[in-house]
């Protein structure tokens, strides 16, 4: 218990000492027009710029905040744009391939007419419809 009376009692002789030393530098550092104020109303004012400082810093962490709201919504809408191009675009593949697919078959058709003698035809079925085409 003696040692902590002791420390306490070094430390309230440092607070004082540090106090002492901190008293010049302010008087240093004030500018002459605020230097005829007392004490209180040189409390006052800084408390106000402070406060001023503090709410412009709240009103642009405010529009910070409405822009990055604002870009999340963006970022939203160009996703779901994405995505809504992203299916045509395989819509309109499957579409050219469909189309693709169809061509390639009528260009693989051919009508041509072929002579073939009767001995030749002697092993074919004869169809009724498809006897009166030929």
């Amino acid at each position: 218990m003696e040692k902590e009376e002791v420390d306490e009692d070094d430390e309230e002789g440092e607070g004082e000492q540090d106090e002492e030393e901190e008293d010049p530098q302010e008087d240093e550092d004030e500018d002459p027009a605020i230097s005829g104020l007392s004490q209180e109303d040189f409390k006052i004012d800084e408390i106000e710029k402070l406060r001023d400082e503090r709410l412009q810093l709240y009103d642009s962490k405010e529009k910070i905040g409405m822009y990055i709201t604002d870009l999340e919504g963006q970022r939203r809408r160009m996703e779901n744009r994405e995505k809504n191009i992203n299916e045509d675009l395989g819509i309109t593949e499957e579409e050219i391939k469909d189309f693709q697919k169809e061509k390639m078959a009528k260009l693989n058709q051919l009508d041509v007419s072929v002579v073939l003698k009767i001995k030749q035809l002697q092993n074919l079925s004869t169809n009724g419809d498809k006897y009166a085409e030929w």
